[in-house]
């Protein structure tokens, strides 16, 4: 059972300097309703200038301080953090994002053994696992496809 959903934010719940993905806000109001925790951790040259997307965004109900985290690299111990603040673990923890690099999301969220849901589109769309990452959990086009499968 998914108790915690921890986002990447650029080109997962934000569309770059356009602003949300449409689906995005209604899809952490329906993790919420479902009493599931969510976790953002961003790879961001400028800290504050995301920090301000998130609330300009209208997110600040969803995303906080305690369960954020904008940095110039992304590593388990981020990930870790977030489901020790969530009293959960790599069974009940969905990492959810849309690169397949090395130490980005998916790569992270292999290593830890959580499910992993690698959304396929925009700018990082043709960058392909490779064995090293190791493959996700499941493919998805748009992050409210996780709904199905939580």
């Amino acid at each position: 059972m998914t108790k915690l959903v921890i986002f990447d934010w650029y080109g997962t719940l934000q569309d770059g300097d356009i602003g949300l993905f449409p689906d995005s806000l209604r899809t952490l109001q329906e993790l919420e309703e479902k009493k599931i925790s969510v976790g953002l951790i961003s790879k961001t040259s400028n800290r504050e200038k995301a920090e301000r997307e998130v609330m300009s965004a209208g997110l600040a109900k969803f995303f906080n301080p305690n369960n954020s985290f904008f940095t110039f690299e992304k590593n388990p111990n981020q990930f870790l953090y977030l489901m020790h603040h969530y009293s959960t673990d790599n069974r009940n923890t969905l990492v959810v994002g849309d690169r397949a690099a090395e130490n980005r999301e998916i790569h992270i969220g292999n290593q830890l053994r959580c499910s992993t849901y690698w959304i396929q589109r925009g700018l990082h769309a043709q960058e392909l696992p490779n064995e090293n990452v190791g493959q996700p959990t499941r493919i998805i086009s748009t992050v409210s496809e996780i709904l199905k499968y939580i």
